[in-house]
């Protein structure tokens, strides 16, 4: 057999010889990608680019050996509510304390993705790659990347926030802009950490979405995390040179993003104009979208094949989780180091629960923000920066802040990036209880309880395709979701 790499090897060969001149060939610099007789210069790997970010999944213990339908656990909520007095009277006996304990369940969820390759694929790629290995990998990415989003803001039917109707939004004139000279009306939708993700300007609030299974059973819809629309608002008319309009709207517990519809009256006639991580939208200019008002009809925040999130299980009613909105404020510098809304929750949390072991998660645009504002010192005694310098006087420039000082323990808590996270929200996730608590019998405040972890299945052969999925069981338990604390609809400095 004769192949083109012996040819090239006994081109140069003689070449090398000097039996046949360069000047003299025949065969001259190819001057396209497929002329003459060249090889293929293809690296031997397929890159792959696929952004795995998962802190929380790497840091929550998963607990195996779960069985039955549900998980079932009690949680406490507060402890000693009523702060009762503890002296008697003689040969008398005082009160129970007020601890409330709430009875927590979460059916467990299976969570899935599926992935292929055809055999045409995997013998084409022979000697380069496995197709079905390539597909494998993209599976088991695509599966972790998604538990990271459920476990952060995964709201369930039954047990987690049904964002309902938002109040209805307000507006207000605002110097500057370039919006039509007209009485302008507004629609509001508020949006989970699903809805978030899946919806944009461009393409509309997503509602609900069809998935159709990748064996041809029946398709099932699910639910993605929009509110239903708010009542129109009142009138608000731009003229002269106030041709733009600040709206905003009552914060819901639950919802980390809000979408804005507005135009002229009637909601087939307000088109989606923004979405904003805040319960607040500057609209400078009129609305250019596609999708009406009119297209929201229902309140479709909780979807059922998924458990209940971080977000979801400190927000929701009865969880006595810290949650404060800022309603499109920034955060605030204490002039020395700190940052007041910080303090002011952990200060909270500690007087009320002991607790004082957070990390403190946000996103990188307010991560920036946060190390700012630690960054601005009081007029009087501003906050002084060391400057790194080399040994011939370079100097470097840029600093961030990656710790932050428990204002009354002195503990350090890690100031953690998520990259999937809002800008408008900050978490405070509880590490442990602390030391404060003896015998308390939590191993793990937060915890991921497991009927099946994550594994891989090649299903039976039905056409000429290899069928891959990888797929978990299990819900997240949190035990202590009174300790821990959000900080909503916070602003990014203009």
């Amino acid at each position: 057999m004769f192949s083109l790499s012996d040819t090239v090897r006994k081109t140069v060969e003689l070449l090398r010889s000097g039996e046949v001149e360069l000047a003299k060939a025949t065969f001259g610099n190819p001057t396209t990608a497929t002329g003459g007789i060249q090889l293929w210069n293809l690296d031997e790997a397929v890159k792959t680019l696929v952004p795995k970010y998962t802190p929380l999944r790497n840091s929550i213990p998963r607990v195996g050996g779960q069985f039955a339908r549900q998980a079932n656990w009690k949680a406490v909520t507060a402890i000693d509510s009523a702060n009762g007095p503890i002296g008697v009277p003689d040969g008398t006996r005082n009160a129970d304390i007020a601890v409330t304990v709430d009875e927590y369940n979460a059916v467990f969820k299976t969570l899935a993705v599926e992935a292929s390759a055809t055999f045409q694929s995997e013998w084409a790629a022979k000697g380069l790659e496995s197709t079905q290995g390539i597909a494998r990998k993209a599976g088991v990415h695509k599966y972790m990347v998604g538990e990271e989003s459920v476990i952060l803001g995964g709201n369930t039917t039954g047990t987690g926030i049904a964002l309902g109707v938002p109040a209805t939004p307000t507006g207000a004139l605002v110097a500057g802009g370039s919006m039509t000279a007209q009485a302008n009306r507004c629609y509001v939708v508020a949006l989970t950490h699903d809805g978030w993700k899946a919806s944009s300007v461009a393409g509309g609030v997503a509602t609900t979405t069809s998935v159709t299974p990748a064996d041809g059973s029946a398709a099932y819809t699910v639910n993605r995390g929009s509110s239903n629309k708010s009542a129109e608002s009142a009138a608000v008319t731009t003229a002269s040179s106030n041709l733009s309009v600040r709206w905003s709207v009552t914060a819901i517990r639950g919802a980390v993003a809000y979408a804005w519809f507005v135009g002229l009256t009637g909601a087939g006639n307000c088109l989606l104009a923004g979405i904003t991580a805040t319960n607040s939208f500057l609209q400078t200019a009129d609305a250019t979208g596609t999708q009406a008002a009119s297209a929201i009809t229902a309140d479709k925040s909780q979807d059922q094949y998924v458990f209940d999130g971080l977000i979801t299980q400190i927000s929701k009613s009865g969880s006595n989780g810290y949650w404060r909105s800022l309603d499109n404020a920034t955060l605030t510098a204490t002039g020395k180091g700190g940052i007041v809304e910080f303090d002011t929750l952990l200060v909270d949390r500690f007087v009320n629960y002991k607790c004082s072991s957070y990390e403190i998660i946000m996103s990188a645009n307010q991560s920036k923000a946060a190390s700012d504002a630690m960054r601005t010192g009081a007029t009087a005694t501003p906050l002084s920066i060391n400057v790194i310098s080399d040994s011939q006087g370079n100097l470097r420039g840029g600093s961030r802040f990656t710790e932050y000082t428990h204002p009354i323990t002195g503990e350090v808590l890690p100031l953690i990036v998520h990259t999937d996270l809002p800008d408008g929200t900050i978490i405070f996730k509880l590490k442990d209880v602390g030391a404060l608590y003896d015998e308390d019998r939590v191993p793990n405040v937060w915890q991921m309880a497991m009927r099946q972890d994550m594994f891989s299945i090649e299903w039976p052969a039905r056409t000429l395709r290899y069928e891959l999925a990888v797929i978990a069981d299990g819900v997240l338990q949190g035990y202590f979701p009174a300790g821990n604390g959000i900080i909503a609809n916070v602003a990014l400095p203009s």
